[in-house]
Formats: C-alpha cells, structure tokens, sequence
C-alpha cells in the first residue's frame, strides 16, 4: 500500500519536473529568437521555428 502510494507520487513529480522543463526550453527559445543567441541546443530549435517565415536568402546561407 505505502509502496503504491510513493510509486504515485514519483511519477507525479516526474511528471511535473518534465513539465517545468518543456516550459523553460519554450521559453528560452522564445529569448533566444528574440537576442539571436547562437548556444547550440537552442540554435536547432529556433532554425526549425523561424524556417516557415519569409527571410533572406543570405541568413539560410550562413546556417546552413
């Protein structure tokens, strides 16, 4: 019975920790679009968010 009840709320802080981490990646994406940071992880995520939008041929150049 106490075993269950620990197993549960293991995997409600798991779930939550994770949670709280897919929102900070969003967020420093959104920070890292806005100042143009080039740190590796975020630079991957924000090449594939900002592909759809309308930009100069010579910024793809210097990504790719």
């Amino acid at each position: 019975m106490i075993k269950k009840k620990c197993q549960k709320i293991m995997n409600k802080a798991l779930h939550l920790s994770m949670q709280i981490a897919s929102m900070a990646a969003k967020r420093m994406t959104k920070i890292a679009v806005r100042k143009q940071i080039s740190h590796p992880l975020i630079k991957v995520k924000t090449e594939v968010n900002l592909r759809p939008k309308a930009s100069p041929p010579t910024m793809n150049n210097r990504n790719l």
